[in-house]
């Protein structure tokens, strides 16, 4: 009887929460749409829209429920359009970054006397490249215990393997090498490579336009 009673308690609040996720209120879904996009978890997205404490169980619960609900599922459907459109995370964008860490030229980083370029002065596809800076004080002579006024400056680059690779697995290049590494043609890799690199300029092109 005790245990029957208890189903009956059970199966009445999860009937009260469906029926709180079918009938939730347009800004309850926009402020739950809007947190759940934050970092994508439901238990805590539901906290915070809720803006009070709420036990683990039940925010976990009425999150995964909301999560379930049509209004919510289209608003944060066209939240993540907004985020995708806001950062560039096109597929286009992805390769062109590829193709600037896959294809720089160090000389960029230099000028014509062979020194280190200031970064201001340093074009923006070259510092894209760049995956740290370090700058620290020079001490050409030791021995005298003073500071030299002169400062290093040191940049780290990302590596142009892992960008080739990933370039190479996109364009499906690595199939043949994958099953005999001396049997790859690398006349047909560069083409395929240079096919890809005016295909990207092609669809940077047509993007301009269309944003006109």
């Amino acid at each position: 009887m005790a245990q029957q009673r208890k189903t009956v308690a059970r199966s009445k609040m999860h009937g009260g929460l469906q029926r709180d996720s079918r009938a939730v209120s347009q800004e309850m879904a926009h402020r739950f749409a809007a947190e759940y996009l934050i970092d994508l978890n439901a238990t805590q997205a539901y906290k915070r829209a809720k803006g009070e404490d709420v036990k683990d169980n039940t925010a976990a619960t009425m999150g995964s429920l909301l999560l379930r609900n049509a209004k919510v599922q289209a608003l944060v459907q066209a939240g993540a359009r907004r985020q995708q459109a806001t950062a560039e995370l096109s597929a286009v964008r992805v390769l062109e970054e590829l193709r600037r860490l896959a294809f720089f030229d160090v000389a960029d980083f230099f000028d014509n006397m062979g020194r280190l370029k200031a970064l201001k002065d340093i074009a923006p596809a070259a510092r894209a490249v760049i995956a740290g800076i370090e700058v620290a004080r020079a001490n050409l002579d030791r021995t005298d215990g003073k500071r030299s006024s002169e400062w290093l400056h040191k940049i780290k680059l990302s590596p142009k393997v892992n960008a080739l690779e990933m370039l190479a697995k996109h364009f499906k290049l690595l199939d043949r090498a994958g099953e005999n590494e001396n049997g790859m043609d690398w006349d047909k890799y560069l083409a395929a490579v240079n096919r890809a690199r005016q295909k990207l300029v092609a669809d940077k092109a047509d993007k301009a336009k269309k944003g006109r």
